[in-house]
């Protein structure tokens, strides 16, 4: 008899662990993490008629970036935090979008605009 009552003890207490644990789990979102802020990228555009630019994309709360670079080119889904990008591009006016990921995979997005103009040619005769 004493052994049944040990017995139910133990059932109902393990029950009760499962539950709240259960109950833990739920209670786990990526609503804790938050999406990453103040999304910038710092953009060096060289002045040598190349159309290369710099870009190293910035990000408060975030794990990585991609780069959609605003030109039909293929974009670059994976920079890790602290890497520079360079691009090239012709003349023009382009909306460059940088999406930062948090940890859990959640993004936020801006979009730059990135001006590149090349120099007038010189000593034309």
């Amino acid at each position: 008899m004493m052994k049944m009552k040990i017995y139910k003890f133990l059932m109902i207490f393990l029950a009760i662990g499962i539950i709240a644990c259960e109950e833990d789990e739920k209670g786990l979102t990526n609503a804790t993490i938050p999406l990453p802020d103040n999304i910038e990228v710092d953009l060096r555009i060289t002045q040598d008629n190349t159309g290369l630019v710099t870009m190293i994309p910035t990000g408060e709360g975030a794990n990585s970036f991609s780069i959609d670079f605003g030109d039909d080119s293929e974009a670059l889904e994976s920079i890790n935090v602290g890497d520079v990008v360079e691009h090239t591009y012709e003349e023009g006016v382009y909306q460059a979008e940088i999406t930062a990921f948090n940890i859990s995979g959640e993004s936020a997005s801006v979009t730059r605009e990135v001006i590149v103009s090349f120099n007038a040619p010189e000593n034309l005769e």
